[in-house]
């Protein structure tokens, strides 16, 4: 959680707990705030901040397909850290457990494996890290 605050600082954006009525987090670009239910579970506020994150890099003003799209890659980015990720898929086999080895949601994890772990599984530092292990995964 404190590289995604450390992040909103980064930013400029002062993270709040509010409750909200049907959503888990909001981005409010005027206030440059983005609120976060409390209620919600340790994996679900990590998984809304990062998402919330990715709509205040972009400075999104309102909520279209391309934004939400745009805000789940980015915020997926922030919140799965490639090492964290390949210690938790060395143990399990399915992203929901992944998801939750990491306190994170599967919905943002499942963002991170469509849009990051690909371009990562060609890069020559991953490549020495894990390429044994991904060349025995893609046997099995």
């Amino acid at each position: 959680m404190r590289e995604l605050l450390s992040e909103a600082d980064r930013l400029g954006v002062k993270v709040m707990y509010r409750k909200l009525d049907g959503k888990d987090g909001y981005y409010d670009p005027q206030a440059d705030q983005i609120r976060i239910d409390p209620r919600l579970s340790l994996a679900q506020k990590r998984s809304a901040l990062a998402h919330e994150l990715g709509h205040a890099y972009y400075r999104h003003d309102c909520s279209t397909e391309i934004a939400e799209a745009q805000a789940w890659k980015r915020g997926s980015g922030l919140a799965v850290h490639p090492d964290e990720y390949m210690a938790a898929a060395m143990v399990y086999d399915s992203t929901q457990l992944i998801a939750r080895e990491l306190a994170l949601t599967s919905k943002i994890v499942g963002e991170w494996e469509r849009s990051w772990l690909p371009r990562l599984m060609r890069a020559p530092i991953f490549l020495e890290r894990y390429g044994s292990y991904m060349i025995n995964t893609a046997s099995s």
